[in-house]
């Protein structure tokens, strides 16, 4: 079947996938943390199968086909090969997993098959979301349930907020999508998830928001590469000029000094789990 989501397939292909890719151990630690919140409201069983939408690098596939043993199968879906490729690379003897590179939201996933559908931060990224929950929903049992991680509000989450705003005083920045438009914050605002989940046949939501902290390295020139390299942020950079960057870089470096705690950079983080 076709894809209505050509750019995203485009931007995890070419410029997103092979970043994730570079910084996977990095990204692993960071999200981590929320993953395990995550695993813990699927709660996977032995011998259930499992959709995981998103799968990325499969971290959170592995952890999957950990609970449902050899009984069970994990299916991991990405429209990124590159990241797909990674995700092979962690295969081993005792894990029955498996892994499709497909458009969540027009790929045919079968029907009524799943007894879980599972994402980690991978379904904020559709074009037409209820299509997409519709395509997804069609894959689980009568009894199957949906369960995913995804960012609340940016203005929620100081980890991208305030380096946007540390940014705005040297770059001269985009202005912002449409709320709603595909991207990591798109279904932040809860009126909207519960209207796109309802449009797209689910229902009995629980919605559960959660606090924690999104790690940037160790040390200030580790955090400032993150945010230059692959957080949002280093969108906002992309198309700056070399004096630009280069006072941008030296704003961020300024903002995350004040940020050092333990030996370790953090700020706050603020996620749904639906």
């Amino acid at each position: 079947m076709g894809t209505s989501n050509e750019e995203q397939v485009r931007f995890w292909n070419e410029d997103g996938g092979p970043k994730w890719v570079e910084y996977q151990k990095r990204l692993d630690r960071l999200i981590a943390p929320m993953g395990d919140l995550l695993l813990q409201a699927v709660g996977a069983e032995a011998g259930q199968h499992v959709l995981e939408i998103g799968c990325g690098t499969g971290f959170n596939t592995v952890e999957l086909a950990k609970r449902v043993t050899r009984t069970g199968l994990v299916v991991g879906v990405d429209v990124s090969r590159v990241m797909l490729d990674a995700a092979r690379t962690r295969e081993a003897p005792g894990l029955n997993m498996r892994f499709l590179e497909a458009d969540a939201q027009t790929a045919d996933l079968g029907e009524g098959i799943y007894d879980l559908v599972v994402s980690r931060f991978g379904v904020m990224f559709f074009d037409d979301p209820p299509a997409a929950f519709a395509n997804i929903r069609r894959a689980l049992k009568p009894d199957g349930r949906l369960v995913f991680l995804c960012w609340q509000s940016t203005s929620r989450n100081p980890w991208v907020r305030e380096p946007t705003l540390c940014l705005d005083e040297y770059l001269t920045l985009p202005e912002p999508p449409p709320p709603g438009s595909p991207g990591p914050f798109s279904l932040g605002n809860v009126g909207r998830l519960e209207r796109v989940l309802d449009a797209a046949g689910f229902s009995d939501f629980e919605i559960t928001g959660h606090r924690g902290s999104v790690f940037f390295g160790e040390d200030v020139e580790a955090a400032v590469e993150f945010l230059a390299d692959i957080a949002p942020t280093s969108r906002l950079l992309a198309d700056a000029s070399l004096a630009e960057r280069a006072q941008a870089l030296n704003a961020l470096r300024a903002l995350l000094s004040g940020k050092v705690q333990d030996g370790k950079i953090e700020m706050p983080a603020a996620t749904w789990i639906v």
